[in-house]
């Protein structure tokens, strides 16, 4: 007897890709939620199966496309990460992929609700920066990004706030991980008049020098504190030390020194970053799991 799963999954194979910026394929219905579990599931089979993840990352735009809402319901998928706005005007949604290396290659898809019936939708294609040692290129927290160059990450945590009279974000996430490494980030989005988003505006502060998103990398077996407080006005960090001075500059070494940072949310709209900050009660880290098994 055959598997009514594989069934399902061989025949959305079959249907013609769907492309952002081509009109809907009116005679092509939604993907239905049995459709969507068994294509994620046999792509959490195969994790280096990107061709997967990719009908996967355009099902699911054709399925928000025809229902003209950025938060149109979806099954559970465990793996993945699914964020919206408190307005309900963003959402952002990511997962990953494994790949030969034995790095990550993220997915995602931003839809952005711009009127009452029209929602703007990016597939999100990841520049694969390798995380290697674990050394971060200082150019990367200043870069300006887009969709089509984006610094890849699962993003657990999303903040609004206001740069520049204008609706901002700040986004929290896993930007990559080896056996010895993960990379963490916090990272800014805004879209400009043309509705065209933007990753990496300004709005950081650190030592009175502006960034667009700021990046850590700390050893794989510990946990690092990376989330928002006090209603998303500040981020709480915990600041990261070698094991040993002997280890200094060598990111497999480093984690958590039982001293705590922030970035505060200042009155004209910027992150401002404050050292040895005393926090109550902080909420456990969040799990650095990348992996959609």
């Amino acid at each position: 007897m055959r598997n009514p799963r594989l069934q399902i999954l061989l025949l959305f194979l079959t249907i013609g890709s769907l492309s952002y910026g081509q009109p809907p394929l009116q005679s092509a219905p939604p993907i239905s939620d049995s459709a969507l579990i068994a294509l994620w599931d046999a792509s959490t089979a195969n994790l280096a199966d990107t061709l997967l993840g990719h009908k996967i990352q355009q099902a699911i735009i054709h399925r928000i496309a025809l229902s003209h809402k950025a938060i149109t319901p979806l099954p559970t998928l465990r793996g993945m990460r699914d964020l919206h706005s408190p307005d309900s005007l963003l959402r952002i949604i990511t997962w990953a992929h494994s790949t030969a290396e034995g790095e990550w290659c993220y997915m995602g898809i931003l839809a952005h609700q711009v009127g009452g019936s029209t929602v703007a939708l990016f597939p999100l294609h990841d520049a694969r920066l390798p995380v290697g040692r674990g050394l971060i290129d200082e150019q990367l927290f200043t870069e300006e990004r887009t969709p089509s160059n984006w610094l890849g990450a699962s993003y657990y945590a999303l903040v609004p706030f206001t740069w520049h009279a204008q609706q901002s974000y700040l986004l929290l996430g896993v930007a990559g991980a080896t056996e010895l490494v993960t990379r963490r980030v916090v990272e800014s989005l805004q879209f400009d008049k043309n509705g065209a988003p933007h990753f990496g505006i300004p709005c950081l502060m650190y030592q009175r020098k502006q960034f667009g998103r700021m990046l850590w990398s700390h050893g794989r077996r510990v946990a690092m504190t990376l989330h928002p407080i006090d209603d998303g006005r500040r981020i709480l960090i915990d600041h990261l030390s070698p094991s040993r001075p002997e280890f200094s500059g060598m990111p497999q070494f480093y984690g958590p020194d039982f001293s705590q940072d922030v970035l505060e949310l200042s009155p004209a709209g910027y992150w401002v970053y404050q050292f040895d900050q005393e926090v109550a009660a902080p909420k456990p880290p969040v799990s650095d799991s990348i992996s959609k098994k």
